[in-house]
C-alpha cells in the first residue's frame, strides 16, 4: 500500500514539473482501511488536486494522470493474481 501512496505522489509531482508553466498538483486526503498498527490494509482512497490556469492544459494533465492511474490499477490487479 506504501507503493502505491508514493507511485501516485510521485506522479503528481513529475506531471508538474513536467508540464511547467502554470501547473500544480498536490496529493490531499489519504485514508486507508483498516488504520490499525498491526493489520495490512486493503483498500486505499488518495485525492489528487490539478491545477492550471490555462483550461486545456489542465485537460491534459487530468488525462495524462487518469492514464496514469488505469494503468497502475491495472497493473496491481494483475500482479494480485498470479
Amino acid at each position: 500500500m506504501l507503493g502505491l501512496l508514493m507511485s501516485v505522489a510521485n506522479h503528481v509531482r513529475e506531471l508538474a514539473i513536467k508540464m511547467g508553466g502554470n501547473q500544480v498538483g498536490t496529493v490531499g486526503f489519504i485514508e486507508i482501511k483498516p488504520n490499525l498498527v498491526n493489520v495490512v490494509p486493503n483498500f486505499a482512497r488518495i485525492t489528487v488536486d490539478l491545477r492550471n490556469t490555462d483550461e486545456k492544459l489542465l485537460q491534459l494533465a487530468e488525462s495524462k494522470s487518469n492514464r496514469f492511474h488505469r494503468f497502475y490499477l491495472f497493473k496491481r490487479k494483475a500482479k494480485s493474481k498470479q
